[in-house]
């Protein structure tokens, strides 16, 4: 009956309210944004000032900070999200970490970067979690992005542009301008 059924989910939503947090996380940051690389176990976080990438130990200890992106002077990160990326040289997918920044100046944040790393042992050095892959600046901010179907979504302001991927270069090859909004997420 309906009444079974809206006691059920009342159930439900009381128990949820009553879950509590595993675990308290130092930062000694303010977090902003975290995303998830099940692959490698590790959690990529925007807080205040660089990306840390994190990984919780196996045995339930603390977790551990294994790498940070550092940022240039005046450069926020502002978004980040784990994408899987088709080669259209190799014809293979690649799952990379993209970062998009603004540069903060004032109150107008006028340019931003894309960055994607790879994240993993690198073979020249052993010790490197991450490498940088790409780098590019663009007018505007990047304030979300997102893969889909093999490319990638970049959102900076009113603008939302579709990216394939050749491996070293990143080509627009789609544009969808939506004023008078200004994205902030994308969700796929």
């Amino acid at each position: 009956s309906i009444a079974a059924a809206v006691q059920v989910v009342a159930a439900v939503d009381l128990e949820l309210l009553r879950l509590e947090p595993l675990a308290g996380i130092p930062l000694k940051a303010t977090p902003h944004q975290v995303t998830y690389f099940a692959e490698k176990n590790l959690y990529p976080l925007i807080v205040s000032v660089p990306v840390r990438i994190m990984e919780l130990d196996k045995s339930g200890g603390p977790w551990q900070t294994k790498a940070t992106i550092p940022m240039q002077t005046s450069e926020n990160a502002l978004t980040v999200r784990m994408v899987t990326l088709l080669n259209t040289s190799s014809k293979e997918n690649e799952t990379l970490l993209a970062v998009g920044t603004a540069y903060v100046q004032g109150e107008v944040a006028a340019r931003g970067r894309i960055l994607l790393f790879s994240l993993g042992k690198n073979t020249d050095n052993p010790q490197t979690l991450v490498s940088e892959v790409y780098s590019r600046e663009l007018k505007g901010a990047i304030s979300a992005l997102a893969s889909l179907q093999g490319h990638l979504l970049i959102a900076s302001g009113p603008k939302i542009i579709l990216h394939k991927w050749t491996g070293t270069e990143l080509n627009g090859i789609a544009f969808f301008d939506t004023p008078p909004l200004h994205v902030v997420s994308l969700n796929i």
